[in-house]
């Protein structure tokens, strides 16, 4: 379980990096983990907006941070279908929204063990003024929440 001080320290790390040190990070994450890195890259291929790009990388960055650096926990190298089920199931969340427009099993998250890492990048998105208004933002949101739920 990743703890709130965990992501804040990784956030306040990855904020510090200069792009030579997030250019290495990216290739740490190149080498241990180079299908999550790849959902970055398929954005690029449809031709997501790099400042776009750019919020969802820190999420990246900072999820892998916390998981591989800070946490010592053991992630298994993340494959095709993992990140294949991901999409699924988010895809399936999608099927359940109530009356207020809020997921269900977003709800259910509330109760989670993770639900700091949910908060994390929930919040790092609206930050931003990420809403799914347009199909880049959608991209966006789906590739971070697939990331998300692969490192959980």
């Amino acid at each position: 379980m990743i703890s709130e001080r965990t992501i804040v320290e990784s956030m306040q790390h990855v904020m510090s990096l200069d792009m030579h040190e997030k250019e290495k990070l990216t290739d740490e994450i190149y080498v241990r983990q180079p299908n999550i890195l790849g959902m970055i890259h398929v954005l690029a291929n449809l031709n997501v907006p790099l400042d776009k790009i750019e919020i969802v990388l820190f999420i990246l960055l900072v999820l892998y941070d916390a998981f591989v650096n800070r946490s010592g926990l053991k992630i298994p190298l993340i494959t095709e279908d993992m990140i294949e089920k991901a999409n699924d199931n988010n895809t399936a969340m999608l099927n359940y929204i109530d009356k207020d427009g809020y997921s269900i099993i977003g709800k259910s998250m509330l109760n989670s063990p993770n639900k700091i890492i949910l908060a994390f990048v929930i919040g790092h998105l609206n930050e931003h003024g990420f809403s799914i208004q347009s199909e880049s933002n959608e991209q966006c949101v789906r590739v971070a929440k697939v990331i998300m739920d692969c490192f959980i």
